[in-house]
């Protein structure tokens, strides 16, 4: 059973957990890069997170509203935002326990606002209900805007054949939203399962794409 939080713990948590990255960050990295500090899968602060993604999830349109969601953090890494604000990353697997939906998102809080943590929306074919594990993550500045953005590996049910297959996800900063983040469905399908071994393949196999669409930045998907 999950505890609920209520809005005003949940904003000072959000900015408790970036704030404590925006401090490592300033003693050993730079806020925005693939080697900014992150918070171990197993850490305290990743616990206290699960009812705020719970309450998140069930009040996210799209998900099955009569069952409880069991949310897991994968990962959660801390980006500069604008005006010194500091955005808490956290890619997240949701699943239930009597139905075979399972799910892959990227959610987002920041600093400044202190808003509860948000799910970044995807498109309806971008949405898999049966994704069961994000690995490997990435942090890149794909769009050279000094903000970082977000791609991992999904395993999923392949809409085309009966198989699990690993797809990419690409999320952009983009502070015309309310996350602050978007789903690009153009960047997500120039990244293929070979390029997701490491950063620098990801990237080459990112900025290749640019050159070969003639695009100076990637658009976000609606």
């Amino acid at each position: 059973m999950w505890t609920s939080l209520h809005s005003g713990q949940a904003k000072r948590l959000v900015r408790r957990l970036a704030s404590i990255s925006a401090m490592a960050i300033g003693c050993s990295g730079t806020i925005g890069s693939a080697d900014s500090p992150e918070l171990p899968a197993s850490s305290r602060e990743h616990k206290e997170l699960i009812p705020l993604l719970t309450k998140t999830v069930l009040s996210t349109p799209g998900f099955p509203e009569s069952e409880q969601p069991a949310v897991a953090v994968v990962r959660s890494q801390r980006a500069s935002g604008v005006a010194g604000d500091v955005k808490l990353l956290v890619p997240i697997t949701v699943r239930y326990k009597r139905l075979s939906n399972r799910y892959c998102r990227l959610a987002v809080g920041t600093t400044t606002t202190g808003t509860d943590l948000q799910l970044v929306p995807v498109p309806v074919r971008a949405g898999y209900d049966r994704c069961t594990r994000i690995a490997p993550v990435f942090f890149l500045d794909i769009n050279r805007d000094g903000e970082m953005d977000v791609v991992y590996g999904m395993t999923v049910k392949s809409n085309r054949e009966d198989a699990w297959v690993v797809e990419a996800a690409v999320y952009l900063s983009d502070s015309s939203t309310s996350t602050g983040y978007c789903y690009s469905a153009v960047a997500s399908e120039q990244v293929q399962a070979e390029d997701l071994k490491r950063s620098a393949t990801v990237e080459a196999a990112l900025r290749s794409a640019l050159d070969r669409l003639g695009l100076s930045a990637f658009p976000c998907s609606n």
